[in-house]
């Protein structure tokens, strides 16, 4: 959760500071895993098209248990940049 905490910190100034091109930030797109006490986190992301890249965050204890945690969005339109998390038990409308 930290590192996605730092990633809407860093895109928020980003997308201030820099010409806002999807292109830039194809550096979101792959797959993370983080130690996390008793399994760990592993974060995917993927870019959807010019505009638009989804991810999601897992909790795997072991292999075969694993639980959503978060699932994001970050898409242009109308010229700036959007960050729509739903996290698992707080937005259940929206997962």
């Amino acid at each position: 959760m930290r590192i996605t905490i730092c990633i809407t910190l860093f895109l928020l100034i980003y997308s201030f500071t820099y010409a806002q091109k999807a292109n830039q930030l194809s550096w979101l797109v792959g797959t993370w895993k983080m130690n996390a006490g008793s399994g760990h986190v592993i974060e995917q992301r993927k870019q959807l098209n010019d505009s638009t890249f989804r991810g999601k965050s897992l909790f795997v204890k072991a292999p075969g248990d694993s639980r959503l945690q978060e699932t994001i969005e970050l898409s242009f339109r109308k010229g700036e940049w959007s960050y729509n998390p739903a996290v698992v038990d707080q937005n259940t409308d929206c997962l």
